[in-house]
């Protein structure tokens, strides 16, 4: 779907991200193209809000179809991901032999200056997939102008 307002849903100190997203079927999109998701402004969190915005009361029916789906998610995040999560804490804190948790961060570490080393900067598709990360991480999308509104223009940038 798409969205109105800054680029970025998440910060932490000088680090913007876009995680919080919204997802619709082609049904949804049929039934209601104009359709939009609104960031509204931080309300002492690190995530913006999320705002639906439609021209269309849904009534009590919305509610429940949210409700609904919030239940369900909840389950599936104790009974699968949280299970999956809890295995992964007990077979590295038993790998690690104690609570250091800098001991998995230095193995993906020493994996991505491995891949480098072998793949690095010969003209492979891994290089060619570095750089384009690289090219988007440095984009910039949008500047907090001097009466701090958001401009996210192209021509105006």
């Amino acid at each position: 779907m798409g969205f109105q307002g800054p680029d970025f849903t998440w910060n932490q100190g000088h680090v913007y991200a876009r995680l919080d997203r919204a997802l619709c079927n082609f049904y949804w999109d049929e039934q209601f193209p104009e359709a939009f998701i609104d960031h509204l402004l931080w309300v002492r969190l690190d995530h913006r809000p999320l705002l639906l915005c439609t021209e269309q009361n849904f009534g009590p029916s919305l509610s429940d179809t949210i409700t609904n789906f919030s239940t369900a998610t909840d389950i599936w995040n104790r009974t699968v991901f949280g299970y999956i999560g809890a295995k992964k804490r007990t077979i590295m804190a038993r790998l690690r032999g104690g609570p250091n948790n800098s001991w998995e961060e230095l193995l993906w570490k020493q994996k991505s200056q491995s891949d480098w080393i072998t793949s690095g900067d010969r003209n492979t598709e891994f290089f060619h997939q570095k750089a384009k990360i690289r090219k988007f991480k440095n984009n910039i999308s949008s500047l907090k102008l001097a009466d701090n509104e958001w401009c996210n223009d192209e021509e105006r940038l």
